[in-house]
């Protein structure tokens, strides 16, 4: 009886020790991505004409991707497929408004994306909203 015990006890703390450990990830992880695409935000905020830093625009944005590429691969393993392709989805958004050059769009879907990322890190922390 007392094996037992200590057998669910030891697989009991893995479980919460693994937890913690996967939404701390997820949340510096997350995280990183939206200051970065704030950061954007108020680049393209403080220019006036989207051409003079459209190739710093664009050197941003693709570390962005590359970056979310990155980090993609290791949180499809633990969460919803759907809630992170919306990302990669407002992600290629963003990419074609750099590409058209039109600054109310690339402003509009930042917004959008920063506010799905905002959305999985709460959806994901350790609330009690979330248990029930």
């Amino acid at each position: 009886m007392k094996k037992e015990i200590i057998i669910c006890l030891v697989i009991v703390i893995g479980i919460v020790i693994g937890d913690i450990f996967l939404q701390n990830y997820t949340k510096n992880s997350l995280n990183e991505i939206n200051n970065k695409l704030s950061d954007l935000k108020e680049e393209l905020i403080k220019s006036d004409d989207i051409n003079t830093q459209i190739n710093d625009i664009i050197l941003s944005m693709d570390e962005i991707n590359n970056e979310w590429n990155q980090k993609f691969n290791i949180l499809t393993c633990f969460l919803e497929h759907d809630e992170l392709e919306k990302v990669k989805t407002q992600l290629v958004a963003i990419s074609a408004g750099i590409d058209i050059k039109d600054k109310r769009y690339i402003y509009e879907e930042l917004n959008k994306t920063i506010y799905i990322l905002e959305h999985i890190r709460d959806k994901q922390s350790f609330k009690i909203d979330n248990i029930f």
